[in-house]
């Protein structure tokens, strides 16, 4: 990420989109870049140059920001539902929907960044929200039913 620049996602009304803002300045912050995609992002992940947003529309977008002020469109997904967190690692990019047609963890492999395969997905009850990855365990915080652990070492499982 450059030095003194920021990444939001904003999900409402007219105001959703990816939002740089450069904070080099603490005192005078100010947008850089409001890149509108798609949907609306729910969830970012920055790794390197490279943007991962979980979305409640349509489940992700990975972005290209090595060149700025040019924010370029590597990969979206076509799903029908929404994700809700994004945690990536090791070439793995993990996704919580918590949609009623596909509660769960959804593993896709991020490889080859500009087409994405789904690996699995695992089901889940409740309202999976946030989740973070730490030595293959996937901590999953759920609005309903607490914190769920679950061993990705295989993401086939």
């Amino acid at each position: 990420m450059p030095i003194g620049i920021r990444y939001h996602g904003s999900s409402s009304g007219d105001t959703a989109g990816i939002k740089l803002i450069d904070v080099s300045d603490p005192q005078n912050p100010f947008l850089f870049i409001n890149y509108r995609g798609g949907g609306k992002p729910s969830n970012l992940f920055v790794q390197n140059k490279t943007v991962f947003s979980a979305d409640y529309d349509f489940g992700f977008e990975i972005l290209n920001v090595s060149d700025l002020p040019n924010v370029h469109l590597l990969s979206k997904s076509e799903r029908t539902s929404g994700f809700f967190g994004v945690y990536v690692e090791n070439h793995y990019a993990y996704f919580t929907a918590n949609s009623i047609i596909e509660k769960g963890l959804h593993i896709y492999d991020v490889k080859n960044i500009s087409n994405p395969t789904l690996v699995n997905i695992f089901p889940m009850e409740g309202n999976p929200c946030d989740l973070q990855v730490i030595d293959s365990i996937a901590y999953i915080a759920d609005y309903e039913a607490g914190l769920f652990m679950i061993n990705v070492s295989d993401p086939n499982f």
